[in-house]
């Protein structure tokens, strides 16, 4: 393993990271600016990030992007987003890089947005780039145009792309509010390459972008089709309402292609 220095290799002593607790200040540990590539160095550190995750320094290389992002360290942009391609098949930097990205500001815009269309990388890891542009462009008004942009240059290549990637590209255009890519998305879900269990379908989609009002239903109608009970409280508006009965449609369509195979 790699020879690090304090403050920075107190990070390979933190051990593991609980998902649901705020997050650490780790200017607290006395890192700084002047640390930044050391912690590019750990974030990547190969031996650290292949560690079997019950090894106290496993868990070092997320410690680190979690310290660069809270120091907004630009530098670490490329790097990080160059990391997703190496460690694809690990879901814990498909949730936290859309978090760092958010961080980073509009330096990291133009490396996740080559990397959302490099066809070669995991489906996975691309839809963490979509996700982090979304998030970028969220946190900051200068860089909305420019994620939009990406965003929709994929969104460009829609009959040949997954349909579930072209589904979280529509999610995360709806939350950055893009109507100007309406025509756009319109496109994509006329060829059939959208995966409406995402995003839901075209109608929803108009809906949520405020471009059409939400049509009247029949619950007598909804309340026919057969569905678990529900977990969580039901919804009180009209596009909650129109959502939920769209998913029960979807829900029995599927019900019954399943009924048609075993026959």
């Amino acid at each position: 393993m790699a020879l690090y220095l304090d403050p920075v290799a107190k990070l390979l002593k933190l051990g593991e990271i609980d998902v649901f607790a705020k997050w650490r200040n780790y200017a607290e540990l006395g890192i700084g600016p002047e640390h930044i590539p050391e912690l590019i160095r750990m974030a990547t550190d190969a031996d650290l990030n292949f560690f079997a995750s019950t090894e106290r320094g496993a868990w070092a290389p997320a410690h680190a992007w979690r310290t660069l992002g809270q120091l907004r360290a630009e530098a670490a942009s490329a790097p990080l987003v160059a990391l997703l391609a190496k460690l694809e098949e690990d879901d814990w930097i498909w949730e936290e890089l859309p978090d760092i990205m958010s961080m980073l500001g509009p330096a990291a815009i133009p490396h996740l947005a080559a990397f959302l269309t490099d066809s070669t990388h995991d489906l996975n890891a691309r839809i963490a780039a979509s996700r982090s542009l979304q998030r970028n462009g969220n946190e900051y008004e200068t860089s909305r145009a420019a994620c939009v942009q990406a965003l929709a240059a994929q969104l460009e290549k829609a009959a040949k792309t997954d349909p579930e990637l072209n589904g979280f590209i529509v999610a995360d255009l709806l939350d950055l509010n893009a109507v100007e890519t309406a025509p756009l998305i319109e496109r994509a879900f006329a060829v059939g390459r959208v995966d409406e269990s995402i995003c839901g379908d075209w109608e929803i989609v108009q809906i949520d972008l405020g471009l059409k009002e939400v049509p009247e239903y029949n619950d007598a109608v909804d309340d026919a089709i057969e569905t678990p009970a529900p977990l969580h409280p039901q919804p009180t508006s009209k596009k909650g309402k129109l959502k939920l009965k769209k998913k029960k449609k979807m829900t029995k369509a599927s019900r019954r292609k399943n009924e048609k195979k075993k026959k």
